[in-house]
């Protein structure tokens, strides 16, 4: 039998979509260098071979790199680690996340399996909350050359070694950015990528996000182009880097927080075709400006998280979504850091009282209500701290008290967050802004009605003999703070000038059953007709309510109202 302790599972209910503590920074970040057969032997890797091979080393700063013989970029092959990769990214992360920080590296050999990934878990007991894979191992492979697309089998195992240390209660989210340059055959690799042979990679992967693109200036290029496998660079520490400063709930792509350009003054996909024309530079590895916004939508629809620019905010670079190679409950990285939060604090309160004993009815072998209602509260304790955290916006806890204890040596809790008490999201078509790339934060008060004009009708008698329909009414408006009105209002200059936009409100229903539901409601064709603030003196918060106009008004997924 095994041993006693509390194990924890997650089920997906298909909810509706919505403070960090230092341990939700913890940050691995892993080089696989399989592609790199003379890693340690020789030119850097040999220099720093007793530090680094086989170890987890954990960085707390920039200065931390300078004994572990990791260096910026020189164009000495010699002296540059990995061509310099790692000390780009790693400064990224520290850049972006703050001037301290708990990094876990490793250089590993993971041609066979991904075993080190267990080995860093373990070397950070267990805390490390997001994992960064950097690989040059291809992320598509065409075993047919006459089948339509890649297939994408690395997220697959990536997937499966994160599932079974989640089973071990160690649950963390991976960020795989790959060789997205060549296509790995059964012969000679192809290091020409069709776009349209690209696959989705939503393949029920809950852990695991794929990243592309990098930085489109000369020292990207040079790194890229020192490397005999011509393995893009990524973005992997800029990831990181944004992961680990938000809170739980917050999306690494978040607009208005996460703007990049300072990292990435121009963005390429990093791949395309990298064959060396004749002055041996890379002929091609596809400028973003260089894709229409329908192959864009089309790598986003396949769940790939890329940079990319807003219409309007020509100014900034951000990560197109926080998407997971997943659907349901568990498709963004803020929604499974969420969970993984809950499950990590849940655990250790439950801890120590694993082979405690358990006041039971002798006849029946069921819980009693006391220890029933002390368990409830335990878990209670802890969700209610994430809630007034805004991390959760509700909870349930159930104990069926129907169990028998004495049979199974078993105690089932069962326990449901909701996210988001209230998201509201903007999407404006016209600016090329999409619904998960801003979300409102500082919105106090929404109201939106619907009316329609009903009469009755009268004839013989002065009784109503029917009713008559007229027009139908939308009405909404939005009060918000100062922050808010002017980030909306640097999409285009004006709130007036930004268009017809929708409103997606998303919001939990608490009184739903046993699993936590939610529901959307979006606000169609909205429209300012007003720009400007009210404030007086001693206003601690600056707010103002505006008319949004909306032309219809939609609930969940249905249609229009007014078919």
């Amino acid at each position: 039998m095994a041993l006693g302790g509390v194990f924890m599972s997650d089920t997906d209910g298909n909810i509706g979509t919505s403070s960090t503590t230092s341990t939700e920074k913890v940050t691995g970040l892993l080089f696989d260098i399989s592609k790199q057969a003379k890693f340690f032997e020789e030119g850097a890797g040999l220099a720093v071979k007793d530090k680094l091979q086989g170890n987890v080393i954990e960085i707390n700063s920039m200065d931390d790199l300078k004994e572990l013989g990791i260096t910026a970029y020189s164009g000495d092959t010699e002296k540059d680690l990995l061509f310099g990769i790692p000390y780009y990214h790693i400064n990224h992360f520290f850049g972006i996340q703050g001037s301290t920080g708990r990094l876990f590296i490793m250089f590993a050999d993971c041609g066979v399996d991904w075993n080190a990934i267990e080995q860093m878990q373990r070397a950070a007991h267990g805390m490390i909350n997001q994992l960064g894979v950097w690989t040059e191992q291809s992320l598509w492979k065409q075993t047919d050359p006459e089948a339509e697309t890649y297939s994408i089998d690395l997220v697959t195992d990536l997937q499966s070694k994160a599932a079974s240390l989640a089973d071990e209660n160690a649950p963390l989210s991976i960020l795989l950015c790959a060789n997205s340059a060549v296509i790995a055959t059964a012969e000679e690799s192809v290091k020409k990528v069709e776009l349209g042979k690209i696959p989705t990679c939503v393949i029920n992967a809950r852990f695991v996000s794929v990243l592309l693109g990098q930085g489109l200036d000369a020292d990207v290029s040079a790194m890229q182009l020192a490397n005999p496998n011509l393995t893009p660079v990524g973005n992997i520490g800029a990831a990181l880097g944004c992961i680990a400063s938000a809170s739980v709930q917050e999306s690494f792509a978040w607009v208005n927080k996460f703007n990049l350009i300072g990292y990435f003054p121009d963005i390429e996909m990093g791949f395309g075709d990298v064959t060396l024309n004749s002055e041996d530079k890379l002929t091609s590895t596809l400028k973003y400006s260089s894709l229409n916004k329908i192959q864009l939508d089309d790598l986003d629809d396949k769940g790939y998280v890329f940079l990319c620019k807003y219409s309007g905010l020509e100014s900034g670079v951000f990560f197109s979504k926080d998407q997971t190679c997943s659907n349901g409950d568990y498709r963004t990285v803020a929604r499974n850091r969420t969970i993984h939060k809950s499950r990590r604090a849940v655990r250790n309160a439950l801890l120590p009282y694993v082979n405690s004993p358990l006041k039971v009815d002798p006849s029946t072998g069921y819980l009693s209500s006391a220890k029933i209602t002390m368990f409830q509260n335990i878990v209670s304790d802890i969700l209610t701290t994430m809630q007034t955290n805004e991390e959760i916006s509700g909870f349930s806890v159930t104990i069926d008290k129907n169990q028998n204890v004495l049979k199974n040596d078993t105690l089932i809790i069962k326990y449901n967050v909701a996210y988001s008490w209230s998201m509201i999201r903007i999407s404006i078509p016209a600016l090329d802004i999409s619904e998960d790339s801003t979300i409102m934060q500082g919105v106090s008060e929404i109201k939106w009605n619907k009316t329609r004009k009903v009469e009755n009708n009268y004839g013989i008698g002065g009784n109503a003999i029917n009713r008559g329909f007229g027009n139908k009414t939308c009405t909404a408006s939005i009060t918000m703070d100062y922050n808010t009105v002017s980030q909306l209002r640097a999409l285009a200059g004006s709130l007036m000038d930004l268009g017809e936009f929708d409103l997606i409100i998303s919001f939990t229903n608490a009184y739903a059953g046993e699993d936590w539901t939610a529901e959307t409601v979006t606000l169609k064709g909205c429209l300012f007709n007003e720009d400007g603030m009210e404030s007086k003196q001693d206003d601690t918060n600056i707010t103002k309510e505006f008319n949004l106009n909306p032309f219809d008004i939609i609930t969940g997924e249905g249609t229009s109202s007014w078919l």
